[in-house]
Order: structure tokens, then C-alpha cells, then sequence
């Protein structure tokens, strides 16, 4: 199957005049991949757009992490953080215990996550500040590939524009 086939972008406008974008992709894409985006012709995009987790990469484009579809991240108990780092910084004496402290897992920020389920970017632009266009092409970090529509960037059509009198 074709990588560019996979993804789904849409956007709607608001009654309210917000712009809301999403950008879908299949579960085996999931924690992987990121959404590396901007505006108009790769501008970097206002910082009140980006969604929490984003992060500016370069000049002109910001990174933002997929997220499974109806699934908000699990955050570890502060307090079980604590007791867990004060049990090992009371035993880093013992080689066995740091080792298993080094080898633990990494927190599960999606816990029950069914099989199958789409991740998505959602992203809002207020009508003040919205740009005419949303590029974007995505980045699978585990292979370091790159996702295009066809050899070029998708792209979307936020808001019509501007004639010039």
C-alpha cells in the first residue's frame, strides 16, 4: 500500500470561525512517527497553533507527536515517582539494583490501547491568525523515513485567499 495513501487529512471551520485540522494515521505508524509541519510555504506557524508536545525544529517547521485517537497520556503518580527514586538512590550502592533501575521500561504514556486504533494531530487556528495554507509531511524517527504525498509535501487549504483591491 501506497505510505501517502495512509493518511487522512481533513479541516473544518467552526462556527465560532476557528480552523480545526487533522491528520490521521494507521496504528503501526503510532508513537513513531511524527507530524512535521508549518504554514503557507513552510513558515514557521503562530506558537499560539502548536499543540502541547510540540516542538520548533529548524527556522521554518515544528514537530508534533501523534497521539492515539480518544486517548489522553497516562502520567505517572508524582508521589510513586518520588518513593521510586528515593528506593533507588538508597540502594545505588548495590550494582543489581542500579542495573534494574537503568533497565526498567519506560512509562506507557497510552496504556489500553486497542489494536487498530487511528493516531491523529489535531490542530486549531483561530480565524485572526489562521494562515491560507497547512503543509506538512511526516516522519517515521525509528527509520528515519520520510512520508510525502507523491514526492512533494501534502498540503491543505484552510481559509480562502485574500484578494488584493
Amino acid at each position: 500500500m501506497d505510505a501517502a495513501a495512509a493518511v487522512a487529512a481533513a479541516v473544518a471551520r467552526s462556527s465560532k470561525g476557528c480552523y480545526y485540522v487533522r491528520v490521521e494515521v494507521p496504528d503501526h505508524y503510532g508513537a513513531d512517527c511524527v507530524l512535521h509541519w508549518g504554514v503557507e510555504n513552510w513558515l514557521m506557524p503562530p506558537k499560539a497553533c502548536q499543540p502541547p508536545h510540540s516542538e520548533q525544529h529548524g527556522e521554518r517547521a515544528v514537530r508534533t507527536p501523534f497521539s492515539p485517537l480518544g486517548f489522553m497520556p497516562v502520567q505517572p503518580d508524582p508521589s510513586e515517582q518520588q518513593q521510586a527514586a528515593a528506593s533507588t538512590a538508597d540502594d545505588a550502592d548495590t550494582p543489581h539494583t542500579a542495573a534494574a533501575a537503568a533497565a526498567a521500561p519506560p512509562v506507557q504514556l497510552y496504556a489500553g490501547v486497542p489494536e487498530g486504533t487511528p493516531w491523529c494531530v489535531t490542530l486549531v487556528f483561530p480565524e485572526v491568525i489562521c494562515p491560507e495554507r497547512f503543509v506538512f509531511v511526516l516522519h517515521q524517527l525509528g527509520s528515519d523515513a520520510w512520508v510525502r504525498d507523491h514526492g512533494t509535501n501534502f498540503s491543505l487549504q484552510l481559509r480562502s485567499p485574500c484578494l488584493g483591491g
